[in-house]
């Protein structure tokens, strides 16, 4: 009965408007769909070797935490203003990095970059950088 309603009510909405309406609430309601596809996507976890080489990723947060393969830090980067993605540092990485620069890392959100240089060749390392 709700949905009768309602769809009788939006009826009346668009003929008390007119046609072009139809094609805006149309319109508007594929918006609403782009965004709920753009947000299911919008914390993914990717891997390090997707980042593009030099390009600045302004870090949103980090994290420690345990996974089946051992201590890590989960990281939070923004791609774009409605895409952040995540990813685990490498353990090499992990290995400098304090408790106490999480939380310094944390509170300067937006204002630290993640660089990613590369790959070094002979080892498969992954050439990471913070940069402010």
């Amino acid at each position: 009965m709700f949905f009768t309603y309602f769809f009788y009510l939006r009826h009346k909405l668009i003929s008390a408007l007119g046609t072009d309406t139809k094609f805006n609430l149309f319109f508007l309601q594929t918006m609403d769909l782009a965004q709920r596809f753009e947000e299911a996507t919008s914390y993914a976890t990717i891997s390090i070797n997707s980042l593009e080489i030099y390009k600045l990723y302004p870090i949103v947060s980090t994290k420690g935490m345990t996974t089946k393969y051992g201590p890590t830090i989960l990281l939070s980067i923004r791609e774009t203003e409605a895409r952040i993605f995540q990813l685990f540092i490498p353990k090499l990485h992990f290995a400098v990095i304090s408790d106490d620069d999480m939380d310094k890392i944390n509170t300067k959100a937006g204002s630290l970059n993640l660089v990613f240089k590369g790959l070094y060749e002979t080892s498969k390392l992954y050439l990471l950088g913070i940069d402010s």
